[in-house]
């Protein structure tokens, strides 16, 4: 973005063959074609964002963070993201 600044933020990123930008679905269908490529199972398109947003909140970054960081503006939209992994109930118990 830095490098390549677009010329207005309502125009497309990312172009395609065929028409002015990428649709939601478009993205979605490459995304999990990366995925199938890598040999990832059962992943979708919002895994990464999953992945990522679990990782932030296991290392401490508050809620309000965690929201604004995929643009949701709620906090249950937001904790359906968050994976519960047993490692971090582990912890949570060892701190008791």
């Amino acid at each position: 973005m830095a490098t390549h600044k677009p010329k207005s933020l309502t125009q497309p990123l990312f172009y395609t063959q065929r028409s002015d930008g990428f649709t939601a679905n478009t993205l979605t269908h490459i995304v999990n074609g990366i995925y199938k490529k890598a040999g990832i199972s059962g992943a979708s398109s919002h895994s990464g964002k999953r992945t990522g947003l679990t990782n932030l909140s296991e290392r401490g970054v508050g809620v309000r963070t965690l929201m604004a960081i995929p643009g949701l503006s709620r906090a249950p939209s937001t904790q359906k993201y968050l994976d519960l992994r047993p490692s971090v109930i582990n912890t949570a118990v060892r701190l008791l």
